[in-house]
């Protein structure tokens, strides 16, 4: 019998494939309480990656929606929340005000939710697969049961894998400390050109790179802010003026992490995230991607400046838009503002 050639995964097999991890990841704390995973690594052979690329955003948004239709569907079940299903039910369907306004009231009075996700919200990456044994069907997601960063309460995350077989069997096990199939310092980030490009795309990407050591040297500090940073972590809402020519963006730490602007929030978020600069000759601020997770401009992935495999630092560094959203690691976004 001759052996069917192996396919790309749909989007469909991709959300089934997200929506059991998080099933299967469920940590049962008694009867009442249990905790599910919210964030997940997906990983796909390297021909699908570039295939499907284009259509993460859409792909993701798309799974957050399943997400949280599974998680309302594993809290409606059970006799005693039979009443939690009739009353969303009726609120979907009558429009009368004083039915809707009973539902809810109904649904105020009934017991907790069971089922909590562990983090602020769902986060999903989209990562090549590094095993050589993977096919191009190959589907396999590492959902991460990691509680929300608390000084340095947090304690390590607990990760369980669950691959998608050719048959569309569900396989999951807990993965030991330490152990992934992609490290984080080698985890793919989605670029702006393919791995490998050509020449004509290589000379492209070179133009739109600004390279700023070919810049004179630069005063260490202005004399007025140059820019406006609004963002909010665990500790709030905060305000941060950028002063210096340069400053490092990130978690910060005591392995020699020194950063300008100090962040707490989940760990996706590196010691050293970004760096970014203002050029005074071209009055332009430029972004450096120091990141394991990586970072976007207003959505659009942003091309990393550490090598994932040899770790060198190709000092890439992106134009950014005088308004714009900066996103670390899909956890954390600073509204940044230029003044000048």
């Amino acid at each position: 019998m001759r052996e069917q050639p192996t396919v790309r995964p749909d989007a469909r097999r991709i959300i089934d494939t997200i929506v059991e991890a998080m099933r299967k990841g469920t940590e049962p704390f008694d009867d009442e309480f249990s905790l599910v995973p919210s964030e997940f690594d997906v990983e796909v052979h390297r021909e699908a990656y570039n295939e499907l690329e284009s259509i993460f955003p859409i792909l993701e948004e798309r799974a957050i929606v399943r997400l949280d239709r599974e998680l309302e569907a594993m809290n409606t079940t059970g006799g005693r929340n039979v009443l939690r299903r009739l009353a969303a039910w009726l609120k979907r369907i009558v429009t009368l005000a004083w039915v809707r306004k009973a539902a809810d009231a109904s649904t105020k009075r009934l017991p907790a939710a069971r089922h909590k996700p562990a983090g602020y919200s769902w986060r999903i990456r989209f990562n090549m697969t590094l095993d050589p044994r993977a096919d191009l069907g190959y589907i396999a997601v590492i959902a991460q049961l990691a509680a929300p960063r608390r000084d340095n309460l947090a304690g390590p995350k607990t990760h369980r894998l669950t691959v998608r077989s050719a048959d569309g069997s569900f396989k999951t096990r807990l993965l030991g400390q330490g152990e992934r199939l992609t490290p984080p310092s080698e985890t793919p980030v989605a670029q702006t050109t393919p791995p490998e490009a050509s020449p004509a795309e290589a000379a492209a990407t070179a133009r739109t790179a600004i390279a700023p050591s070919s810049e004179p040297t630069l005063p260490e500090r202005s004399e007025r802010p140059l820019a406006r940073l609004s963002y909010k972590d665990d500790d709030g809402q905060h305000t941060f003026s950028m002063n210096r020519m340069e400053i490092a963006v990130g978690r910060g730490g005591d392995e020699g992490q020194q950063v300008d602007l100090l962040l707490h929030t989940l760990s996706d978020v590196s010691r050293e995230h970004l760096r970014l600069r203002y050029q005074p000759t071209r009055q332009t601020f430029l972004l450096k991607d120091l990141s394991s997770y990586g970072t976007t401009i207003d959505g659009r992935p942003v091309p990393p400046s550490i090598d994932k495999t040899t770790r060198q630092d190709l000092d890439h560094w992106e134009p950014i838009p005088p308004e714009t959203t900066i996103g670390l690691a899909g956890v954390l976004f600073i509204d940044f503002k230029s003044l000048v």
